[in-house]
């Protein structure tokens, strides 16, 4: 069975069993409603911190490794990237407009890095930290845009 099928599967079984549970238990019915609030909230919360782009992205004083969906871990060194870039894509009606974060490497190599809402303000923090000239303002304006077009956010000439 999919992972999200059985979340909601489970999200959708959970009162049901707390109903039961609270019939045949009726002195721990408080209780048991009060662990179904709580064990759905974390279920969802847990939903909504996924990522679904990529599996993880972590930071050090070298550079990031990126490891994406299907495992494989990317080291980046810091010294490597060339420039940051934002890129908005045209919006659709369904899901809004596509946020991209665009690293170029020396070599002429791009890496994609993850703009999900939650992991944006982790992304921006590394590169600030570790980036001397890289423009977090710049960054930030262009991933709320609603615009479609290119920001240019470091470049390790200038």
């Amino acid at each position: 069975m999919n992972r999200d099928l059985a979340v909601l599967v489970g999200l959708g079984l959970l009162p049901a069993v707390a109903f039961g549970l609270g019939r045949v238990f009726p002195e721990w019915s408080s209780s048991v409603w009060v662990a179904l609030v709580v064990t759905s909230g974390m279920l969802m919360w847990r939903e909504v911190v996924t990522p679904v782009s990529y599996q993880s992205f972590v930071p050090d004083q070298r550079g990031f490794v990126l490891t994406d969906l299907s495992g494989t871990a990317h080291r980046i060194e810091w010294d490597a990237i060339a420039g940051v870039y934002v890129s908005i894509t045209a919006a659709t009606q369904d899901s809004g407009h596509m946020a991209e974060c665009l690293v170029h490497l020396t070599g002429g190599k791009v890496v994609p890095l993850p703009t999900e809402a939650l992991q944006r303000r982790h992304v921006l923090r590394s590169f600030q930290r570790h980036l001397v000239k890289f423009d977090a303002e710049s960054a930030r304006a262009a991933l709320s845009s609603k615009q479609v077009g290119s920001w240019h956010c470091f470049n390790k000439g200038t």
